[in-house]
């Protein structure tokens, strides 16, 4: 009886240190979980790869040329055929409606842009520039002066540490402050092909052109930067997180600038991706672009480590992306 107490009382106690071991193996897995959701898996040397979702059943258009976050939280898509807002619940589309002239005036959307009060600016393919009211969920076309009504064709919109509006359209840059509406006058050389704006830390506008280069813009001085191909179209800039300028074009990839000097360098894709048509970018983590191509899908490239990941449309994988043709990107 005795020998089989002391049994019992052993079972008992390798029981206990078993479910000891097990709590704690528990508690390990929770501090791994933490960790790796914490640290990021990049940081323990695992290979990022991303899952894409598919929203175009619930967009009245598969070409999407533009995409913000407005200051109540909403995303706002700018596409060929209407204006798109997601409340993180439901998406609610805004077309063009006959006979109201509260609605869009046209549906092909190019640029969005919220200013300092909470209006969103709006710039159509065809109709000008738009002011859109949140309240009252009403568009108002804006009304051009003499001699500018054919800045029709808006590709970019933004807005200045001095609360002024830029419009960029294929006719050259416009300037709204307040009531008042002018157009920039560079000061020589042929009306500017607007296709992209930025508006820096230091409050200087970056205006890529269709086959002018670049011009920055401070106070009344500006600034021509000529690319190796002269004809060259900027399609988007932007400014990074470390301060340069990150420029993309059409055929001839991306190049930074740096606002200090001015130095321009290009960033050297494999040889497979000579003459990359890119339509956007954006940063990522510090020092990471993403890449919207027109017909190469999304590439991720981290400029300190030179190291490119390319992601395309498989017809086997339901979490590929769905498209190579990548209009624009938000972050």
């Amino acid at each position: 009886m005795e020998k089989h107490c002391r049994r019992s009382e052993d079972r008992q106690s390798l029981w206990g240190q078993y479910r000891q071991w097990r709590l704690l193996c528990r508690q390990m897995k929770k501090i791994l979980l933490f960790l790796l959701l914490f640290l990021g898996l990049d940081k323990i040397g695992v290979a990022e790869k991303f899952q894409f979702k598919n929203f175009n059943n619930l967009f009245p258009s598969t070409k999407v040329y533009d995409i913000f976050k407005d200051s109540k939280g909403y995303m706002w898509f700018a596409t060929y055929d209407g204006l798109i807002r997601y409340n993180a619940y439901e998406f609610k589309s805004f077309q063009n409606i006959p006979g109201d002239s509260t609605s869009l005036p046209i549906n092909n959307i190019r640029a969005l842009h919220e200013d300092a009060s909470g209006k969103i600016w709006i710039g159509t393919w065809g109709a000008g520039t738009v002011r859109f009211n949140p309240d009252q969920e009403t568009f108002e076309q804006v009304d051009l002066p003499a001699g500018l009504e054919n800045h029709l064709y808006v590709n970019d919109i933004v807005e200045d540490q001095n609360n002024r509006i830029w419009i960029g359209s294929l006719n050259g840059l416009l300037i709204i402050e307040d009531t008042s509406i002018i157009a920039y006058n560079q000061g020589n050389g042929p009306d500017l092909k607007i296709r992209s704006l930025l508006v820096d830390q230091k409050n200087t506008i970056w205006v890529g052109t269709e086959g002018n280069g670049i011009y920055s813009i401070k106070d009344n001085s500006i600034q021509k930067f000529d690319l190796p191909a002269r004809d060259e179209i900027i399609t988007d800039i932007i400014q990074m997180k470390s301060g340069l300028i990150t420029v993309a074009t059409w055929d001839n990839g991306l190049y930074l600038v740096n606002p200090h000097n001015k130095d321009l360098k290009k960033i050297q894709f494999p040889s497979y991706l000579t003459g990359l048509n890119i339509n956007g970018i954006a940063e990522g983590s510090t020092n990471e672009l993403w890449i919207g191509t027109w017909n190469n899908g999304l590439l991720v490239y981290n400029l300190v480590m030179s190291q490119l990941q390319h992601y395309v449309n498989n017809a086997q994988d339901n979490h590929s992306i769905t498209n190579n043709k990548v209009w624009c990107i938000f972050h």
